[in-house]
């Protein structure tokens, strides 16, 4: 379904930041969550064409009853590395309790990105999930995976430099059997932004 999202980022020269996002979310709850909004701050910098990263994130989901559990924070140090044609990167994600009260949870993952030409830029991912409650996350852990394109509009014209557009297929390995539903089923996520 579609969905409206935005955020705002405040970074230092220090290497500091913070930022907040929110999404409209649709869990299938009876409607308990309408939004999902996101804080997170953190500290980054690079040495070279080495990259790295810490950064903290709380989850909020306004209007959920207490009872569902599904507010929680993770921790996530990451690196990265410019390899000029392409850059590649690897993060885990920790926290002490996930997302429905299920406990601790790990995501593990890696990234690259590469530019094609000045506009386009292709993007690929692939993660692991580890939950220790699997009965209460009501999944197995699982492997997810994505790749991705997007085109600056500003190639197009000048008053469209902070527009650009894209298209991504994720998927995941967890079979029909286990999910229980169509939600765990690849498919292709379609997105305009602007950047100001």
């Amino acid at each position: 379904e579609p969905a409206v999202q935005g955020g705002a980022d405040w970074s230092h020269d220090s290497g500091l930041y913070a930022g907040v996002w929110a999404s409209n979310v649709n869990f299938g709850d009876g409607d308990q969550a309408h939004i999902e909004i996101d804080v997170y701050g953190g500290y980054g910098g690079s040495v070279g064409k080495f990259g790295y990263d810490i950064g903290i994130l709380q989850y909020l989901y306004p209007g959920a009853s207490s009872s569902q559990n599904y507010d929680f924070w993770e921790i996530t140090p990451s690196v990265s590395y410019d390899l000029d044609v392409a850059s590649v990167g690897a993060s885990v994600s920790y926290t002490p309790e996930n997302f429905g009260g299920s406990d601790e949870a790990f995501f593990y993952q890696a990234t690259i990105e590469a530019p094609i030409g000045e506009s386009l830029t292709l993007s690929a991912n692939i993660g692991r999930w580890n939950i220790k409650d699997n009965a209460t996350f009501a999944l197995p852990d699982y492997t997810v995976w994505g790749v991705g394109l997007s085109y600056a509009l500003g190639s197009l014209h000048p008053k469209l430099e902070a527009f650009s557009v894209g298209v991504d297929y994720t998927d995941t390995n967890i079979d029909e059997t286990a999910c229980g539903s169509e939600n765990c089923e690849g498919r292709a996520v379609f997105n305009i932004s602007a950047s100001f």
